[in-house]
């Protein structure tokens, strides 16, 4: 018998949670969704991380280390990831919003007819993705470009 080992991920895998029984108005035509994987999961909890800890460490102090039970945040990011208290509510919002999305496929929340956010998250959240996205751009990460478009 031949066994064949998969690889180990690479990131920590997030499931989705899936909330039931919520009306969800249909995608407006011509709405580019993808299907709600780990590791799409996981790939926009490290974008998150990324813009939020961007944002935190150019506009606040002090920072203390993160922690939350259901996401391992310092493995996801690689790295000990320091917030302010503020940042550090935004984000914690922001993941639990992302891993218990009901729609699948998932479109980019800009772009999705249900608002999970509360509306004061989501006043922040657009700011922090407009500094920190500058941010990265003028620093060369291109990447994100793509994020800021679509």
């Amino acid at each position: 018998m031949n066994q064949v080992m998969d690889p180990q991920p690479a990131a920590p895998v997030i499931t989705p949670q899936r909330r039931m029984n919520l009306p969800l108005l249909p995608l407006a035509p011509g709405t580019k969704a993808r299907p709600n994987t780990p590791e799409r999961l996981a790939r926009d909890a490290r974008t998150l991380i990324t813009f939020i800890s961007i944002y935190c460490h150019a506009k606040h102090s002090p920072q203390r280390p993160m922690s939350m039970k259901a996401i391992d945040v310092e493995k996801l990011a690689g790295k000990p990831v320091s917030l302010c208290p503020d940042c550090t509510k935004l984000l914690e919002h922001a993941l639990v919003k992302r891993t218990h999305c009901p729609r699948d496929p998932k479109p980019d929340c800009k772009h999705c007819p249900t608002h999970c956010y509360a509306p004061r998250y989501r006043a922040q959240i657009r700011e922090v993705m407009k500094f920190s996205g500058m941010r990265l751009l003028l620093r060369g990460r291109l990447d994100y470009l793509w994020h800021l478009f679509f």
